[in-house]
Formats: structure tokens, C-alpha cells, sequence
């Protein structure tokens, strides 16, 4: 299994989870545009309930993103 995350400049973060090239599931999430810097805030970002286990592959274009106070967990 493969995980594809994308970022758009809407405030859109988009996860698909793939078998092979055949995506099974996404999740769509919309997020707050930061009004100090106006850029995206992804410090209340999450997906409730989602647990991942073996991904092989996991692709994230997070070029719009910023963190405040942010604590990222493995």
C-alpha cells in the first residue's frame, strides 16, 4: 500500500491511499488559511480516527505549508 498526499493553494489537504496504481480510498480535508501570514495552517490538522499501517510509499507535497507550536509524533 502507498500513501499520496497533496496541498492545494485553497487549503485543501488530500490523501489517496493506493493498492498497485488503483487508489482504494481519499480523504479530503479543508483547512484554514493563516490570517497573520496568510498562509495555510496546519497546526488543528487532522484526520479523526485514521490509523496507517504499512505504507511502503508515502508522497507529500506540502509547499504551501507553515507550522506555530506545530508537534509532529511517529
Amino acid at each position: 500500500m502507498a500513501a499520496k498526499a497533496s496541498l492545494s493553494p485553497e487549503g485543501t489537504l488530500c490523501v489517496s491511499f493506493f493498492i498497485g496504481d488503483e487508489a482504494i480510498f481519499t480523504l479530503e480535508l479543508q483547512l484554514k488559511k493563516s490570517t497573520r501570514t496568510g498562509g495555510i495552517d496546519l497546526s488543528n490538522a487532522y484526520f479523526n480516527g485514521v490509523v496507517i499501517c504499512g505504507i511502503d510509499c508515502l508522497e507529500v507535497d506540502l509547499s504551501n505549508a507553515e507550522t506555530n507550536n506545530s508537534r509532529w509524533y511517529d
